[in-house]
C-alpha cells in the first residue's frame, strides 16, 4: 500500500537568487569589518546574508565562524504583536495547568472545583462562548445538579410516592431545612410540572426559588476544592515568569532560570535556526514575531513539544545549574516549527524533526553531538526497518525515518569524508519547485524519486526500489516530461475547466489520456471528465470512462457496525468471516444488513447513519478474472479502510482523512475466475465513504475483468487445514533449571510447583519504542522468554499449545509473539496481547507495532489453569482461549526475516505451566 515518505512543502519556490562568489566574499568581508568597528547587530545580519546566500558549504560555514568569534549579539526588542503572543501563551499554560487539576478533582468526584476553574476560564477569555466553553460549563452544571447520591434519589422517590402533590412544596421546605437541597430541588421540580400551580405569578416565584436552591447547590464547594483552585489560581510560578528575547527566539520562563542560559549556546540556537530555514527554504519570523520558547516547571513532561511558532520545553528545574539550548532536544523541536509541511505519512512527522536535529548540530560546529545523532539515526533505519519485514509507508517515527534521509547524505554527499547538507538545500528547492505536486501518495513518492535523483544522481532509484518504496528509474521519463508537455497540457485543461468550457476542456482531457495514457494524470483528466459528463447528463460516455478506468460501481455494502473500543477498524466483524446477504446483524444501535449503496457518478460509495463517529462498514463485489493476473487497487477513503481478496489481508491502513481519488494503491492478485473483494471502512467523524478502482500494474482497466455483486461461493476461499503436526519443543517445567532453556533478555523466572512465574513487575522490555506521548508512561512487560531451539528454524507453519495458571484472573496480562528477533524489543514479530478488561480480557494482534485485529471481550473464567492455542497455517491464524475463540482463520502474513518465540508477562499473576510446538504440514 503506498504512503508518501516525505513532505509536501506547500509554498511555492523561493524567488531570490543565491550570491555570486565574488558577492559572498564581498558579504563576508563587510561582516568582519563591521563586527571590528563593534556593530555586532550589522555584523550578524551580513554573515546571515551569506548563509542565506550560499548553495555550498563552505561560505556559510566560514560566516558561521565568524558568527561564533564575535559571540552572542543584542536582541531587538518585542513587538507589540509578539507581546500580545507572550500573553497569550502565558495564559494559555495557566489553563492548560488548570486542566491537570479539574482531571485531578474529575476523578474524585469533585466536580464543584471543576465548575470554580471552568467559570475562571470562560471569564479569562471573556465571558464569550468561544470553543464551546460556555456550553461546557452548563453542562458541568447540570451534571452536579441533576447526578444527586444514591441516598438523596431514594428519599426524594419515597417522599414523591408517600406525599400527595399539594403537599409536595411543603416537603421542600422541610427537606431544604435539613440541608437536603438536592431532594429540596426535585420536589421542587416536581411540583412546578406536576403540581397544578396556578397563576403566571406563583409559577414564576417557584420558577425563582428553583434557580435559587440550584445556585447553591453549585456554590457548595468543600474546603479542599476551593483550596486546590486557590492554590493553582496563586501558584508561585506565576508570579515568577519572565521572558528574554534573542535575534530569533523569545524565551519564556522562570525570572531566575532565563538569565542563566549561556549567551552563547542561545547564540547556536540562533544558528540553528538560520542554517534550517536556508535548507527549507522557510523563514517564519519574516513577518516580524519570532518563535517562542517557554521552559515550563508545571508541565509534567521529560521532553518537548514543537510546532508552528511555539516550543514547549516540559518539567523544567527552575534551580537547574546546567542550562544549554543547543542540543538534540532543542533542535528536534525547531525543526518541528520549521519543515512547513503536510505530512502524507506520520512516521515521517518525528522522522524529519530528527534529520533537521542532526543538521543543525553538525552546522553549528556540534560535531561530536551530530557524530552520535547520525550514527544512532542510520543504526535505528537500518535495524528496525531495512532489516524487517515491513511495508515502507509504515516507516517508524524518530530514527528509522531520519535514518532514511541521512541514507542519502552518507552513500552520496560527504565527498572527501565531509558531510555535504546543500544538496538537501537543492532538493527542497527542486521539490517545490515542480509544476505538478500530486494528490495521489504514490505518484508524490515518484516525484521524490526525481527531485532525489537530479541532486543525488539515478542510483537513487535502485536505493528506492531496495528499500521497497514504488518509485522505479523508469519514472524518472515521466516526471522529466512533466516539466513540460504534461504540466502545459494538464494547466490548459483546467483553465478550461476553471473558466465553464466545458466541450473545450473534455476535447483537451481527451487529449492528454490519448497521449499519456500510463501516466497518473490520465487517470486523472478520465476522472474530471467524468465531472463535466455528469452535469451534461451523458451516461453512455460515462459508462465508458468508468470502464476505462476500472472503476467498480457493483458494491453490494453491510453495516453499521460499532465498536465500544473505538477499534472498528480492527474488530473482527460477521462480514469478514463470511458473506451471507440474507443476514442480519446485531449491533449497538440496532441492526447491520447488507444493501445497495447511494454510488456516485464517479464510483464514490457514501454512508449516511445516524451518530456514524467510530462505526465501521463494508462493502463487497465479486470480480472475475479471464486468467491469473497482478494488478492494482486503487482506493479514495473516508476515513481508514482495509481490504481483503478472497480472504487474504491485502492492507489494513488506521488514517484520518477526507476522501481522496485513487489516495493510495494497494498490490492486489485475482485467480482465473471469480473472486471477491471485501473492503472495510471505518469512520473517525463526520462524513463516510470511499471509492475504488481495479487496474493491471500499467495503471489500466484489465481486458476481460467482469464486476457483480451476485451472492455466490469464491473456490478460492476456503479454511486451509493441516495434515500433520510435529512436536519440536516441550517443557512441562518441572525442573527448576527450566529458565535456563531459555533466552531471557529482561526481568526474572523462576519455577515453583512445576510452574513457572515471572519475578519483576517493573516494565522492563522496550515497548513502541518510536512513540512518545507526553505525561503518559509505556505499558511494556516486566520479562520475557524467547524459545532458543533451532528445530523450527524459519518454518512459519506452527501451533503453539501454552497451560498457563492464574494467581489473579483479574490480571491476565501477558503476550506470546511469533516470528520475533529475540531482543528487549516486545513488538518485534508478530504480538498477541491480552489486556484485562471488566471480567475478560480484550486482545490485540499487531504486526511489529501495526495494530491489525482487535477481539474486545474474551471471557476468563474464574479458574486457575487455562489453555490457551494460537495454530498458523498457511498464513491464515486461529486462537483460542479455554476452547473459545479469540480470533478464527484470520489473515496475518508471517514475518519472513525472523524466527523466535517468545513470551511476556506484565506481573506475577501469570504463570507457564506447560509449553509445547508443533511444526506444521500439509502431509
Amino acid at each position: 500500500m503506498p504512503r508518501i515518505c516525505i513532505v509536501l512543502l506547500a509554498t511555492a519556490l523561493f524567488a531570490r537568487a543565491d550570491l555570486a562568489p565574488a558577492e559572498l566574499d564581498a558579504k563576508l568581508a563587510e561582516g568582519r569589518a563591521l563586527a571590528a568597528k563593534g556593530e555586532k547587530l550589522r555584523a550578524f545580519e551580513a554573515f546571515e546574508a551569506v548563509i542565506r546566500g550560499s548553495d555550498t558549504q563552505g561560505p556559510k560555514f566560514a560566516a558561521r565562524d565568524e558568527i561564533l568569534k564575535m559571540g552572542p549579539i543584542p536582541p531587538r526588542p518585542q513587538a507589540a504583536e509578539e507581546q500580545a503572543l507572550v500573553a497569550r501563551r502565558l495564559l494559555g499554560e495557566r489553563h492548560r495547568y488548570y486542566g491537570d487539576v479539574m482531571d485531578r478533582l474529575a476523578g474524585k468526584g469533585q466536580l464543584r472545583g471543576v465548575r470554580l476553574f471552568r467559570k475562571r476560564i470562560w471569564a479569562d477569555n471573556g465571558n464569550g462562548a468561544e470553543d464551546g466553553q460556555k456550553q461546557a460549563l452548563r453542562d458541568l452544571e447540570m451534571r452536579i445538579l441533576n447526578e444527586p447520591s444514591k441516598e438523596d434519589k431514594e428519599l426524594h422517590l419515597k417522599i414523591k410516592q408517600s406525599v400527595k402533590k399539594d403537599q409536595w412544596l411543603k416537603a421542600a421546605d422541610e427537606q431544604e431545612k435539613r440541608g437536603k437541597k438536592h431532594v429540596a430541588r426535585e420536589l421542587l421540580k416536581d411540583a412546578y410540572h406536576f403540581g397544578g400551580i396556578a397563576g403566571e405569578a406563583e409559577r414564576e416565584k417557584l420558577r425563582l426559588r428553583i434557580e435559587t436552591i440550584e445556585a447553591e447547590i453549585l456554590d457548595a464547594v468543600s474546603p479542599e476544592e476551593q483550596k486546590a483552585f486557590d492554590d493553582a489560581i496563586n501558584h508561585r510560578v506565576w508570579g515568577d515568569l519572565s521572558t528574554r528575547e534573542s535575534h530569533h527566539f523569545i524565551f519564556i520562563g522562570d525570572k531566575g532560570y532565563l538569565p542563566r542560559i549561556p549567551g552563547d549556546s542561545i547564540l547556536l540556537l540562533d544558528l540553528a535556526y538560520i542554517f534550517l530555514t536556508d535548507m527549507l527554504d522557510n523563514n517564519p519570523d519574516s513577518d516580524g514575531q519570532r518563535i517562542t520558547i517557554f521552559f515550563k516547571e508545571l508541565w509534567n513532561f521529560g521532553g518537548g513539544i514543537g510546532g508552528g511558532k511555539t516550543i514547549d520545553i516540559g518539567s523544567v528545574d527552575p534551580k537547574a545549574k546546567s542550562i544549554s539550548v543547543s542540543n538534540g532536544l532543542y533542535f528536534h523541536e525547531l525543526s518541528h516549527c520549521l519543515f512547513d509541511t503536510a505530512m502524507i505519512y506520520r512516521g515521517f512527522i518525528e522522522g524529519v524533526a530528527n534529520f533537521g536535529a542532526t543538521m543543525a548540530l553538525e552546522c553549528t560546529g556540534l560535531k561530536a553531538e551530530a557524530d552520535v545523532s547520525w550514527r544512532t539515526n542510520l543504526e535505528a533505519f537500518r535495524r528496525d526497518f531495512l532489516a524487517r519485514d515491513m511495508k515502507y509507508w509504515r516507516i517508524q517515527n524518530y530514527g528509522p525515518s531520519a535514518g532514511f534521509w541521512l541514507h542519502f547524505t552518507d552513500r552520496y554527499g560527504t565527498p572527501d569524508g565531509v558531510r555535504d547538507w546543500s544538496r538537501w538545500r537543492l532538493f527542497y528547492r527542486l521539490w517545490r519547485a515542480h509544476p505538478l505536486p500530486p494528490d495521489e501518495t504514490v505518484e508524490k513518492t515518484r516525484v521524490f524519486g526525481r527531485c532525489l535523483a537530479r541532486v543525488y544522481g539515478d542510483t537513487v532509484w535502485k536505493d528506492l526500489e531496495r528499500f521497497g518504496f514504488p518509485a522505479l528509474q523508469e519514472d524518472a521519463e515521466k516526471t522529466a516530461r512533466e516539466e513540460g508537455e504534461i504540466a502545459e497540457a494538464w494547466r490548459e485543461a483546467r483553465k478550461l475547466l476553471d473558466g465553464g468550457a466545458d466541450d473545450a476542456a473534455l476535447e483537451a482531457l481527451e487529449n492528454l489520456w490519448v497521449k499519456f495514457p500510463d501516466h497518473h494524470l490520465a487517470a486523472r483528466a478520465r476522472r474530471a471528465a467524468l465531472n463535466v459528463l455528469s452535469r451534461k447528463g451523458d451516461e453512455r460516455w460515462m459508462q465508458k470512462l468508468r470502464r476505462e478506468l476500472g472503476i467498480v460501481m457493483e458494491w453490494k455494502v453491510c453495516g453499521p457496525f460499532h465498536s465500544t473500543s473505538n477499534t472498528a477498524l480492527q474488530d473482527v466483524f460477521p462480514p469478514e468471516e463470511g458473506v451471507d446477504y440474507s443476514k442480519e446483524y446485531a449491533s449497538s444501535w440496532g441492526k447491520a444488513t447488507w444493501f445497495d449503496p447511494k454510488i456516485r457518478f464517479d464510483g464514490l460509495v457514501t454512508f449516511e447513519f445516524p451518530y456514524p463517529d467510530g462505526i465501521a462498514c463494508y462493502g463487497v463485489v465479486n470480480v472475475k478474472a479471464p486468467a491469473a493476473v497482478d494488478g492494482w487497487l486503487l482506493i479514495g477513503s473516508d476515513d481508514g479502510w482495509a481490504a481483503w481478496v478472497n480472504g487474504t489481508l491485502v492492507e489494513k491502513v488506521p488514517d484520518d482523512r477526507g476522501y481522496i481519488f485513487d489516495h493510495d494503491r494497494a498490490p492486489i492478485r485475482f485467480e482465473p475466475g471469480w473472486n471477491r473483494l471485501l473492503v472495510k471502512i471505518r469512520n473517525a467523524g463526520g462524513t463516510m465513504g470511499f471509492a475504488a478502482r481495479v487496474t493491471d500494474r500499467r495503471g489500466r482497466a484489465i481486458d476481460g475483468i467482469e464486476f457483480a455483486n451476485d451472492p455466490f461461493e469464491i473456490p478460492w476461499i476456503q479454511d486451509q487445514k493441516p495434515g500433520k503436526a510435529e512436536l519440536v519443543w516441550k517443557d512441562d517445567f518441572n525442573a527448576g533449571t527450566a529458565p535456563s532453556r531459555y533466552l531471557v533478555p529482561c526481568g526474572g523466572w523462576k519455577v515453583v510447583n512445576k510452574v513457572m512465574w515471572g519475578t519483576d513487575d517493573k516494565r522492563n522490555m522496550q515497548w513502541r519504542k518510536f512513540v512518545v506521548t507526553p505525561g503518559k508512561e509505556k505499558d511494556a512487560p516486566a520479562q520475557c522468554i524467547w524459545v532458543k531451539d533451532k528445530a523450527l528454524g524459519d518454518h512459519k507453519d506452527l501451533a503453539i499449545d501454552l497451560k498457563l495458571e492464574m494467581t489473579d484472573v483479574s490480571r491476565p496480562k501477558f503476550e506470546v509473539i511469533l516470528d520475533g528477533e529475540g531482543t528487549l524489543d516486545g513488538l518485534s514479530g508478530i504480538s498477541l496481547t491480552f489486556h484485562p478488561n471488566g471480567e475478560g480480557c480484550s486482545v490485540r494482534l499487531e504486526h511489529y507495532d501495526h495494530f491489525v485485529y482487535h477481539n474486545p471481550q474474551v471471557v476468563f473464567p474464574a479458574a486457575k489453569t487455562h489453555d490457551l492455542k494460537v495454530v498458523r497455517f498457511r498464513n491464515r491464524m486461529t486462537v483460542t482461549l479455554n476452547g473459545q475463540p479469540v480470533f478464527e482463520n484470520i489473515s496475518m502474513p508471517a514475518i519472513r526475516t525472523s524466527h523466535f518465540i517468545g513470551i511476556a508477562t506484565w506481573n506475577r499473576a501469570v504463570g507457564l505451566d506447560d509449553l509445547a510446538i508443533y511444526r506444521l504440514s500439509e502431509k
